[in-house]
C-alpha cells in the first residue's frame, strides 16, 4: 500500500530556552562539516522544564564530542549515552539492534512533548529517530493499544480505554509502509515508517485517539491528542551507498547484486533477477557479515523487502553497519526460493477438486461452492523457514462478465495453528504493491497455516490461481560475494 505526505509548508519550530539554545548554536557550528559523514544530528525540537536548565547547558559539552566522535566504539558511546536520556529509552530497544545503536549514540531528534486529552488520556513523545529510509516516533501512553484488551477472571473486559495512532496530513507525495511495533517497556511503542525512495516528509501531523470499551467490545472514540512533528530533512544526505554489481547463479538462474544502501536504522540490499530466468524470484537467504565476524540479521519488523515489477524479489533490508567499525562486508548466499515459470499459475476446478500446480507440501484442506454460489478453498502449508507467508491469490480469466464487481477482488484470511506453549517464533509476510512487510510472533512448536479464500459466484473453468508460495531449496555450496 502506498502511502504519501505532501509538505508544501516551509517552516522550522524554535524553541528558545534557558541554556539549550546556546547548545543548537554550537552545533549548528559542526553540521556542515558532519554531512555526509557519521553524525549525530542536532535536535530540532525539545520541551523541557526551566529546571532542567543546568542539565541542559552541562549537556553541551557532551554534544560537541558526540559530533566528533558519533562513529567510535559502542561500548564508549553507549557510556557517554548514559549522561542523557537517550540512554535509558536505548535500554528498551533490544529488539531491534540497529535503532537501539541509533539511541546509544544519540542520534535522535529529540521531541519531549506531553500532552492530555479532554478525557484526562495522557500521552507522550520522548524522540524520533530519522534518516532517508524510515521515521521511528517513539511515545508513551498508560492506555492500552487498541486490539490488545484483556479480561478478568470472569470474563468482562478490565480495559476499559484503548489508543490509536493516525497521521493527519494529506498523503500525495512520500511513499512509505507504517506499522507499530513494542519494545520491551510496558506502554513505550514505536510508530515506525519505512520510505522508499530517498526522502522523508518535513511536517507530521500525528494523532493519538482514545477510545472507551463497551460491554459489547465496541469502540468508542472519546477523544484525541495532537501533534506536530518536524523531521529534519537533512537526515535524508546520511546514507553510504556501495557498488557493487556482481552476479552469481543459483539453481540455473542468473541474479546480480547491485549495491548495499547502509542508513544509521538499516540496510538495504539491491538485487536483480536476469530477464532471461525461467522462474520468479520469490525470495533469496542473504546473510551479511563484517570483518569482525559480526553478523547482520534480515529485518523482522517493518519493511523487509521489495518486488519488481516482474514479481521477482528487488531488495532485502538488513540490520545497520553504520555505527560499528568494519572495513569489509560480506553476502553469503545459502537458499532460494523459486516458482517455476511454467509452474506459477494454476487452474482452479471445483468439479475435480484440485488446482493445478500446487507447489511441494500445500494441500486443500476444503473446497466447497456455499449457498450463496460463493466457493470457499482452504489452503494448508506447514511453517516454511520460520516464515508465514501468503500461498496464493485467484484470477478471473473467463469472458468479461457485464457490471460484475467482483472480476479480481481477492478475500483471504489466515489461520494459525501450533502445537504446545508460545517456545517459537514466525515472521508474518504480507505484500502490497511490491513492498513486503514483516512482523514477528510468538508460535507454539510446529505450526502451520490456513489461509482461505472465498470466489464470489464461481463459475467452472473461469478462474486460475498465482501461486506466490515457493519451498526453500538449500543451496549444496553457499555463495559468497565481497560488497565492501
Amino acid at each position: 500500500m502506498k502511502h504519501c505526505i505532501m509538505c508544501k509548508e516551509q517552516h522550522r519550530r524554535e524553541v528558545v530556552m534557558n541554556g539549550l539554545e546556546a547548545m543548537d548554536l554550537i552545533e549548528e557550528k559542526y553540521l556542515e562539516e558532519a554531512l555526509g559523514k557519521k553524525y549525530r544530528r542536532k535536535p530540532a525540537v525539545v520541551y523541557w522544564g526551566a529546571r532542567f536548565a543546568m542539565v541542559a547547558a552541562a549537556a553541551a559539552v557532551f554534544a560537541i564530542a558526540f559530533t566528533g566522535v558519533v562513529n567510535c566504539f559502542p561500548v564508549t558511546a553507549y557510556a557517554m549515552s548514559r549522561m542523557g536520556f537517550l540512554g535509558g529509552l536505548a535500554k528498551a530497544v533490544t529488539f531491534d539492534k540497529s535503532m537501539r545503536s541509533c539511541l546509544e549514540k544519540e542520534y535522535a531528534q529529540y521531541v519531549g512533548e506531553k500532552k492530555t486529552a479532554a478525557d484526562g488520556n495522557v500521552s507522550e513523545i520522548h524522540c524520533m529517530v530519522v534518516d532517508a529510509s524510515r521515521i521511528s516516533i517513539f511515545f508513551q501512553t498508560d492506555v492500552p493499544e487498541n486490539g490488545r484488551i484483556s479480561y478478568g477472571t470472569n470474563g468482562q473486559i478490565e480495559d476499559k480505554t484503548v489508543f490509536d495512532v493516525e497521521l493527519q496530513e494529506g498523503l500525495a507525495e512520500y511513499e512509505y509502509t507504517s506499522m507499530m511495533v513494542n519494545t520491551d517497556v510496558e506502554h513505550l511503542y514505536e510508530y515506525r515508517m519505512d520510505f522508499m525512495d530517498k526522502k522523508i516528509p518535513e511536517k507530521l501531523g500525528f494523532r493519538v485517539n482514545f477510545y472507551e470499551v463497551e460491554e459489547d467490545g465496541g469502540e468508542k472514540l472519546t477523544s484525541h491528542s495532537d501533534y506536530i512533528l518536524y523531521p529534519d530533512t537533512r537526515y535524508a544526505k546520511v546514507v553510504e551507498t556501495y557498488q557493487v554489481n556482481k552476479s552469481f547463479s543459483v539453481e540455473g538462474q542468473k541474479i546480480t547484486i547491485e549495491c548495499l544502501e547502509i542508513y544509521p536504522t538499516q540496510a538495504k540490499l539491491l538485487l536483480h533477477s536476469d530477464k532471461k530466468n525461467t522462474a520468479r524470484l520469490n525470495d533469496i537467504s542473504v546473510a551479511l557479515y563484517d570483518d569482525k565476524g559480526r553478523k547482520y540479521e534480515q529485518n523482522r519488523n517493518g519493511t523487509v523487502g521489495t518486488y519488481e515489477e516482474n514479481g521477482n524479489l528487488a531488495a532485502k533490508w538488513y540490520e545497520s553497519s553504520y555505527f560499528t567499525d568494519t572495513d569489509s562486508i560480506t553476502a553469503v548466499i545459502d537458499s532460494v526460493e523459486m516458482i517455476p515459470g511454467d509452474k506459477r499459475y494454476g487452474m482452479i476446478s471445483l468439479k475435480n477438486q484440485s488446482i493445478e500446480n500446487m507447489p511441494e507440501g500445500v494441500s486443500i484442506k476444503e473446497m466447497k461452492q456455499e449457498k450463496n454460489g460463493q466457493l470457499k478453498i482452504e489452503l494448508n502449508v506447514p511453517a516454511m523457514d520460520n516464515k508465514w507467508i501468503s500461498i496464493m491469490q485467484w484470477d478471473y480469466i473467463g469472458k468479461e462478465k457485464a457490471e460484475d464487481d467482483d472480476v479480481n477482488f481477492v478475500v483471504s484470511g489466515k489461520g494459525m495453528t501450533g502445537e504446545g506453549e508460545r517456545e517459537d517464533s514466525i515472521i508474518s509476510e504480507h505484500e502490497t504493491d511490491g513492498v513486503i512487510v514483516g512482523k514477528e510472533f510468538l508460535t507454539g512448536k510446529n505450526p502451520s497455516f490456513d489461509e482461505t479464500h472465498y470466489i464470489p459466484d464461481y463459475s467452472e473453468g473461469d478462474y486460475q490461481a498465482e501461486w506466490l508460495y515457493a519451498p526453500e531449496t538449500k543451496l549444496d555450496t553457499p555463495v559468497t560475494v565481497k560488497i565492501k
